[in-house]
Parts: structure tokens; sequence; C-alpha cells
């Protein structure tokens, strides 16, 4: 962590940038890394079970059977997608009434809140205080996850829009990483420790909201919400550390102002019937579409069943679990160098390439290891799995990046409100279906979809992506609104009717 760091304080010659690092840092550990919640119960459901059942006996007199049991705790797990998936449709409302950091300050402290709760229901023998806590804090995940990439795609100076997005990403692993790890028996996997496996989360947010405490909004917000000139250049500023940021402003007050001179508005009939705003919306939906379906919800949630399933015993399957989440954190790390030289384009492709290749050679090392019972065939599954999570967080390293990018200023916060929203529905989904899918056909077959998904999605990215790398948000808006396949290559932001430098795109 601290090599990249201090990498990225080598911005420019004009001076590091530790302040956009910090906020970058800082959101996301109050965003990402809140994926933390959604995996730390994969450890625990021994542990945890049983006091669920004790607490629902203590206050309806009336214990749970089997079926019952089960229900529950698939509801309690389901919690923070099911909040999610709500708490994304407030953030529009967030973004724009209260500004970006304001909008995080709130969602910070009420995941604050929400792990309190989750920490203090065994003291309070109350499972229903648990499964609150889980609510709230899947509203929060939801609405900032949302307000988390926007603010720093509109933070980051277009070069480096993918290596903050990467960063992102890497949070993401690193809470999935770290809730692996704490819940392991001998540190806070136990019925008396539990609890403070959700220590982790409240202090990541106590991070953020102290760092957020201190800085500016974001300078697009600034100009675009209230105008002030001041206040948006001492952002510029504060995040860029230049000792001239007029160019830096008027580009932003020029794509804003072309936005406005197009009539533009935020409203969702603005975003669906206008050709430049439905065709990006349509591309990050796809995107999102992919991730979801090509099988990373099912591996993350459901890593330990699908090896054991492969026929790995179930010590082997906990430890290779732990090595899928290092390697989650680990390759966004390595991603963030390379983003912003690479582009945008060959990342979202080799990474779907090489998981929907490893969920190949899964499906055929475990038809013949369930077969012909083969040890060596078993233990496949741990390279094909490293792989596809190898592949996935290739992909999802630029995914945080690539969505703010598509849309303009008018509609940026709805459009990923939306998106981000349909990212946990299609999720839930996903975590609903599998496991019964699984039981039904067998581990190969269950695979099956998530391949045939990944072959579509290679194709049709390789046909119709453009690459967003180095380019302003209006030069790719002016992709999505022209018929041909070009986009302006400009130094600075000018009014369409002027653009004359073209580049054309390779689709």
């Amino acid at each position: 962590m601290g090599f990249i760091l201090s990498s990225w304080t080598k911005f420019n010659k004009s001076g590091p940038r530790i302040n956009l690092v910090l906020v970058v840092v800082a959101i996301g550990m109050g965003t990402q890394f809140q994926i933390y919640n959604a995996s730390v119960l994969n450890n625990l459901i021994d542990k945890m079970t049983p006091w669920f059942n004790e607490s629902y006996y203590d206050h309806y007199n009336l214990p749970l059977s089997k079926t019952q049991l089960i229900t529950l705790w698939s509801i309690t797990v389901s919690c923070v997608q099911i909040g999610a998936i709500f708490g994304s449709l407030l953030s529009k409302v967030l973004a724009e009434r209260l500004g970006r950091r304001l909008s995080l300050l709130t969602t910070g402290c009420l995941c604050i809140l929400s792990s309190t709760m989750m920490i203090s229901a065994k003291y309070a023998d109350s499972f229903e205080l648990f499964m609150a806590g889980r609510l709230l804090l899947g509203l929060c995940v939801g609405a900032s996850v949302s307000l988390g990439s926007l603010t720093v795609s509109e933070l980051a100076p277009v070069r480096y829009r993918g290596a903050c997005g990467s960063l992102l990403q890497m949070f993401m692993g690193l809470g999935n990483t770290l809730s692996l790890i704490i819940t392991l028996p001998e540190l806070c996997g136990n019925e008396q420790k539990w609890p403070i496996a959700f220590v982790a989360p409240l202090l990541a947010c106590l991070f953020e909201v102290f760092v957020l405490i201190t800085v500016k909004d974001t300078p697009q917000y600034l100009w675009y919400s209230k105008r002030d000139e001041q206040s948006t250049k001492e952002a510029l500023h504060f995040y860029r550390h230049m000792d001239s940021v007029d160019f830096q402003f008027e580009q932003i007050k020029g794509e804003i102002a072309d936005t406005e001179s197009r009539n533009s508005s935020s409203s969702l009939k603005a975003l669906f019937s206008k050709r430049q705003n439905l065709l990006p919306f349509l591309m990050a939906f796809a995107i999102v579409f992919s991730c979801q379906f090509t099988g990373f919800s099912t591996v993350m949630a459901f890593s330990k069943s699908i090896f054991l399933s492969a026929g790995l015993e179930h010590h082997v399957a906990v430890y290779a679990n732990i090595g899928l989440g290092i390697l989650n954190f680990l390759t966004p790390l390595c991603c963030s160098f390379f983003v912003d030289k690479s582009g945008r384009r060959i990342f979202i492709l080799s990474g779907l390439s090489l998981t929907t290749g490893s969920l190949c050679a899964l499906a055929i090392s475990a038809e013949i290891a369930l077969k012909f019972s083969i040890h060596e065939v078993k233990m496949v599954s741990i390279p094909c799995l490293f792989a596809f999570q190898i592949g996935y967080s290739v992909f999802g390293s630029v995914i945080w990046a690539i969505l703010p990018e598509l849309f303009r200023q008018d509609v940026r916060s709805m459009a990923m409100s939306i998106i981000v929203c349909c990212f946990f529905g299609m999720q839930v989904i996903v975590l609903s279906c599998y496991l019964h899918l699984q039981e039904a056909v067998g581990l190969p077959l269950s695979v099956t979809p998530f391949i045939i998904i990944g072959v579509i999605s290679i194709t049709f990215f390789y046909k119709y992506l453009p690459e967003t790398k180095g380019k302003s948000i209006m030069e790719i808006s002016e992709y999505f609104c022209t018929k041909k396949k070009q986009i302006t290559k400009q130094t600075a932001y000018q009014p369409a009717s002027t653009q004359s430098s073209l580049v054309t795109i390779k689709l």
C-alpha cells in the first residue's frame, strides 16, 4: 500500500496531489470496502445461526424449525443487497441536494450507526437489531457506492481517472479479504468473538468521515450547482496542486455550458429519450450485467461451496477461499499502474476472456473429477477459481472508472443511481438462484450460463465499447451523439460546432 501511495504522489512536477490520494483512499474505505459486510457472514453461519435460534426463542417462546432458520438466515444475508437496491435510488437526490462530500459524510455516519447496531445485537440478545443494522447498512452501501464512484470521477484529472477507479476496486478486494481472514476460527470466527468481526467497517467509516470533514466538494458540483467561481478554483487548487487552474476551470465551464445549451435535463425522461443519454446508459447496463451474470457474485459468496462441490476437503476449501480474497485485493492494486496507459477496453476484454476460459476449465475438470474420483483433478478447481478471480479483478478494476465517464454532467448522478440499483438487483437475482441451480444440475452445468453470457459479452464489447482513456466527458459523449464511429480529440473542451480534429476509434 505504501508503494502505491508514494507512486501516486508523483503526478506532476508542480507537486504531489496527496489531497486527492487521501480523499480517494477515504472514499474507498467508506464505500467499496463496505463489501466486507456482504462476505463476512460466509464463515460465521455455523456460529451465528444457533444464536439466532436462541434469540428467537427468547423473544417469541417458539423454536425455529430447520427450514425457518435457513429462511431467516437467508433474509439476514440478503438484507445488505436489498437495502442497497433502495439506497442506490437515493444517491441522485443526495448528490444534487447535499453535494457529493456532504452526501458521503451522511452515508458514512449512518454506516457507523449500522455497524454499532450489529456489534451490540448479541449483547442485547436481539437478532432483529442485527437484521435492522444490516438493512440500514445496505441503504448506505447502495447510496455510497454510486456517490463514491461519481465523486472520484469528478475529482480525478482525466489522465488519472482510471487509476482512481482501480484504487476503489482495490478496497472492495481488501474488504473481502479482510472479512475472510478475521472470521477464521482462530481469530473472530467463534461463538464468543464474532461481534468483533463487525468493528472493521466501523473503523473504516470513522476514517472516511474524519477525512471528508476537512476537504472540499468536487469542482464540477461547486460550479454546476452553485456557480461559485472562487470555491471552484479553490477546490481545483486543493485537489490538483497546480500553480494555475484557469485551464481546468474553463474546461469545466465549457462542458457545463454545452450541457445547458442543449436544453439538457436531469429528468428520467431526458435519460431515456435522448440518444446521447440513452446509448451510454445501455452500454453501462451491459457492463454491470456482464459483471453480475458472468459469475463473480456467485464465486465471492459461494466459493467455499463450489470448492466443496468440486470434491475438496473442508480445511482446503477454507484456505483456498482466503487465497481468492488476496487475489481480489492484489490484482486491482497492480492494474491501477497500467489502466491509464493501456486503456479500458483491453482490461474489460481480457478480464472477461480469462473469467470465461477459467469457468470452462472448471466445468470440465469438475465433470471429470466427479465421474472418475481423481484427486489430482479435484485440485484443478483451485487454479481455475484463482484464474477466474484474477480475470474478474482485471475487469472490475475499470468498471467504476468507466461507468461515470460515459455520462454527461446533467444526467450523471441519476444514471449512476439507476445503474448501481441494477448492479445490486442483479446480484440479488444471481445469489438467490445459484445454489438451487447447482443442487438441481450439479456444478459443471451450473456455470454454463455464465460461460454463455461471457462469450456474448466479449463479442458485444469488442464491437461496440469505445475507448475512454484520456478523453474528456464531452469527447466521450460526442461518440454517442454522432452516427459515425468517431469522437473528437481535443486538448481542451470546444463546442461541438468548432471541433475539427477527429480520431477514429476502432470498434
